[in-house]
């Protein structure tokens, strides 16, 4: 009969698979996939490493942290309680009173902008953040409900002052290649204020006081400003 000799062809169609080939063959696509997310998380690190080479963009970053994070804690979320409980402020005042700063945020803004287009982002930065820490201070101690609503109404005059400007001095210091992630640099530090803020402040307020907590906000945010005015730079010049 018709034997199959050793000196004969092989039908690659019957020839047993090597498993180890198969299993090579699967594993690639998973390690290349694996190794291009690598590749890009390197990649976005060096970026972060490039964006915060500069002590500005870094003073920037930590400012607009603190900013939030004791913005929220305090004039959105004990503020109310202080004036609903100190000045017997109904539900419907404390709607008109936060409908009066986003008013003057809102009117305030573009006069703010052209500031920091017309001199530079620390000539808004600084005035806008020092205003803040002022009534922060100052708004506990004050006994008068009407001095309470102007100072919050300053307080708005001072947060639209800040305004866009941290945003604008991120994008006028970083090279193009970096704006993009930058911004996001910028926009997740003042999320990190976000999320840090209600909770910090909540705790400051039961295990301290009212003032104690308000104190320190204004404290923490003072050093942060101060920092950004030591090392920010002005990049643009006063256009003519």
């Amino acid at each position: 009969g018709a034997g199959t000799g050793a000196g004969e062809p092989v039908d690659a169609t019957t020839a047993p698979a090597d498993p180890n080939a198969a299993a090579a063959s699967s594993a690639t696509p998973a390690k290349e996939e694996k190794k291009e997310k690598l590749g890009a998380l390197r990649a976005t690190m060096a970026q972060w490493a490039a964006i915060g080479a500069s002590p500005g963009v870094r003073a920037v970053l930590l400012l607009n942290t603190v900013f939030w994070m004791v913005n929220t804690g305090t004039q959105m979320s004990i503020i109310p309680f202080l004036l609903s409980d100190k000045y017997a402020f109904s539900l419907s005042n404390l709607g008109a009173i936060f409908a009066m700063t986003s008013l003057i945020n809102v009117a305030a803004s573009q006069p703010a902008a052209w500031l920091a287009d017309r001199f530079s982002r620390k000539a808004t930065i600084i005035p806008g953040i020092a205003t803040v820490c002022a009534c922060l201070a100052t708004l506990p101690a004050v006994t008068d409900p009407a001095a309470a609503v102007a100072l919050l109404a300053i307080w708005s005059l001072g947060g639209a002052l800040l305004g866009t400007s941290p945003l604008a001095y991120v994008v006028d210091t970083t090279p193009a290649q970096y704006r993009a992630q930058a911004v996001a640099l910028l926009r997740s530090s003042g999320d990190l204020g976000l999320l840090l803020g209600g909770a910090l402040m909540g705790a400051l307020v039961e295990h301290v006081s009212l003032p104690g907590a308000t104190s320190f906000g204004a404290v923490i945010l003072g050093l942060a400003v101060a920092n950004f005015a030591r090392t920010a730079t002005t990049p643009i010049p006063a256009p003519r």
